[in-house]
Order: C-alpha cells, then structure tokens, then sequence
C-alpha cells in the first residue's frame, strides 16, 4: 500500500491530501466492501454519516463519484466467500495482514 502512498482514512490525513492541488481516491466501503460474503452482491458498505463530504467542503474540494461495473459478476458463483477465505491457514493469514487497519 505504501507503494501508491495509500493512506488510513482519518480527517487528518483527508484534509493533508486535500490540500491545494491534492486528490484522493476514496473507496468509502473499504476492505469490508471488497471481501463480501455470499449473497452481499450488489450491496454497498458506506459509512451513515457524512464526514467525508463535510471534510472536502471545508477543503473546497471536488467531489467526483464513479462506480466500477462487473466485479460482483466476476465473482459471482465463487467457490469460498471472504469469511472462508479468510478462514484459511496461511492464505487467510495473509490477507487479513493486508487489510488491518
């Protein structure tokens, strides 16, 4: 993650980004939204509040939605969910080291 210079969300770290010239990509369901369970497709993950949105407005930023299409379809009929996966010896291990906050 440190690679792409991937940031925990706090408002902190959101409004140092957001600083005059900065952007940032945020995917509001995190981790949670990518490892769905069985039958979840189709569903979203957001956080009940509006933070994020009151933090870009302090900032004076543009708020630009986008939507990926297909990846519900793409692992629709999976052989494990993600509480399988993550289930798993080692396997499990890894990813769960990749998706702690």
């Amino acid at each position: 993650f440190e690679k792409f210079q991937v940031k925990p969300v706090s408002p902190r770290n959101l409004l140092k980004t957001l600083q005059p010239g900065g952007a940032a990509l945020l995917f509001p369901g995190g981790a949670r939204e990518v490892f769905k369970r069985k039958g979840e497709e189709y569903q979203l993950f957001w956080p009940d509040t509006a933070d994020l949105v009151r933090l870009a407005a302090k900032a004076n930023a543009t708020i630009v939605p986008f939507s990926g299409v297909g990846s519900d379809e793409f692992f629709a009929g999976t052989v494990l969910d993600s509480d399988e996966l993550l289930g798993l010896p080692v396997v499990g291990d890894w990813f769960r080291e990749r998706i702690r906050n």
